[in-house]
């Protein structure tokens, strides 16, 4: 005979935000941390160099793909 593969309603309700493992939340701290970084230094250059850094970087990323 067969089993039926289920779990309790308890175990299949999701749980609310912010009660995750604590190892989970460090993960998506770290990622928010590292993208705000990321924006952060692509404020700053473009304040510092304005629209002349991104278009060289686009000249030389479409340049080493031919």
């Amino acid at each position: 005979m067969a089993q039926t593969l289920h779990r309790p309603l308890s175990e299949a309700a999701p749980r609310p935000a912010g009660t995750g493992r604590p190892s989970e939340r460090l993960m998506i701290l770290a990622a928010v941390a590292t993208v705000g970084a990321l924006l952060a230094a692509g404020v700053l250059l473009w304040l510092r160099h304005g629209a002349t850094v991104f278009f060289d970087m686009l000249n030389a990323g479409i340049a080493s793909c031919l």
